[in-house]
């Protein structure tokens, strides 16, 4: 059965979604291809693919709750909530919904670029379900929210791009709803008003009312969120207590994060500088147990094997330093992540390089922040430099458990085998 209805039952449950799908029809023309298909329908041959945004949902909602929608762009979160909300059809399933909805799908309803901000506020809130005297009792604090002062008189295309997120976003948090259903509208506007916005979120949530909570920003998602449903290619993959739900969040990215570094096609070492016969000819990252890995969680133990060559034989330091990717670029060169070798023997505190010799850095505790990185290796006697490597094998570090990541970073030092 499909339908979107209203229901007076079942208790505290403000939403049940059962078994719901949607499914839309991608053509290869999206203009040709419907035509094709309404002209030639009697052929039954379709020209075009099925696409599964939500596949067989089911989860339900209590009143009172705050229940947080995690996924990665495409995973189906907006279609769920917009089916919920009413404003798409339902191809498989059922919503039941309990109460009065309103969705932030998108800032900026109803503006108009000539009307002035008072009046963008009167028909934006009418559109929002408000009636003309709802609107015209909470102006001033909507004013006051969104902290315009004079310009709430001129027109909106005088607005920055940031004033107006202040007054649409102030517009829409001066509903009463019974269930309310966020879709990223805290992403707009400078870190202050994020604050503000979330503040104003979160009294909501302690008046009662029913929140679909759906955003990138976990810190957010946790202080929010009773509880998580997550959401990966239009499946249902687990609904949880929320630290649960983003520990598994975290791992599906950290997972696909080492699936991108493993389809690299690249050179594995870059020569920057040798001499005196001395270079280095591998490089690979080891897990506790030896074997090949491209991504670590916090704390993990990690292992770099290195195979260096010399001409003649020679005592030297090696030196490893870490450089976090941001953007393709690096994003800095972390002096605490170089690491001093010692102990390559029990009499020894230098590496000894003879013909081709195995090296093994050992870090126990691999404590940097979550991100991509590539590694810099130095063999060094003294002053005297004997070869420099980039290694391009790029290695993931990501946090198990908490949704949180830390600024700055510590290396333990590294012991030389």
């Amino acid at each position: 059965m499909n339908k979107l209805s209203k229901s007076k039952s079942r208790g505290d449950i403000a939403i049940r979604a059962h078994n719901v799908s949607k499914v839309f029809k991608i053509y290869d023309n999206p203009i040709i291809g419907p035509i094709k298909d309404m002209a030639l329908f009697w052929r039954k041959q379709q020209s075009y693919k099925d696409f599964r945004a939500v596949d067989g949902v089911s989860f339900e909602v209590r009143r009172g709750e705050v229940v947080g929608i995690l996924g990665r762009n495409g995973s189906g979160k907006t279609t769920l909530l917009k089916m919920i909300a009413g404003l798409l059809s339902i191809n498989d399933g059922e919503i039941e919904v309990r109460g009065k909805v309103t969705a932030l799908l998108a800032l900026g309803l109803g503006v108009h670029p000539e009307f002035s901000g008072r009046e963008n506020i009167y028909y934006s809130g009418m559109l929002y379900g408000m009636s003309r005297k709802e609107v015209l009792e909470k102006m001033d604090s909507i004013i006051e929210f969104a902290e315009l002062g004079d310009y709430i008189e001129q027109p909106m295309r005088t607005y920055s791009s940031g004033m107006q997120a202040r007054l649409m976003f102030a517009t829409a948090m001066a509903i009463d709803p019974d269930i309310l259903i966020v879709d990223e509208a805290l992403s707009a506007g400078d870190a202050f008003f994020v604050k503000k916005a979330a503040n104003r979120i979160q009294q909501i949530c302690d008046s009662g009312a029913t929140i679909l909570y759906v955003s990138h920003n976990l810190a957010q998602v946790q202080t929010l969120c009773d509880r998580v449903i997550l959401l990966d290619s239009g499946n249902l993959i687990c609904d949880d207590r929320t630290e649960n739900a983003i520990s598994k969040y975290n791992q599906m990215n950290f997972h696909r994060e080492i699936d991108s570094v493993n389809i690299q096609k690249i050179d594995d070492l870059v020569m920057v500088h040798s001499e005196d016969g001395v270079y280095l000819d591998s490089v690979r990252y080891l897990d506790e147990n030896d074997k090949k890995s491209s991504g670590f969680y916090f704390g993990d133990c990690m292992k770099i094997s290195l195979t260096a060559i010399s001409d003649e034989k020679i005592k030297s330091d090696v030196y490893v330093g870490f450089f976090k990717l941001d953007n393709e670029h690096y994003s800095g060169y972390f002096s605490s992540a170089i690491l001093r070798k010692s102990k390559f023997t029990p009499d020894q505190d230098m590496a000894i390089i003879d013909g081709k010799t195995n090296l093994e850095v050992y870090i126990d505790k691999l404590l940097l922040t979550s991100g991509k990185y590539k590694i810099k290796i130095i063999i060094l006697d003294g002053i005297k430099k004997y070869c420099e490597y980039w290694s391009n094998r790029e290695f993931v570090v990501s946090r198990k458990d908490d949704f949180t990541d830390h600024f700055g970073c510590y290396i333990q030092p590294g012991v030389l085998r």
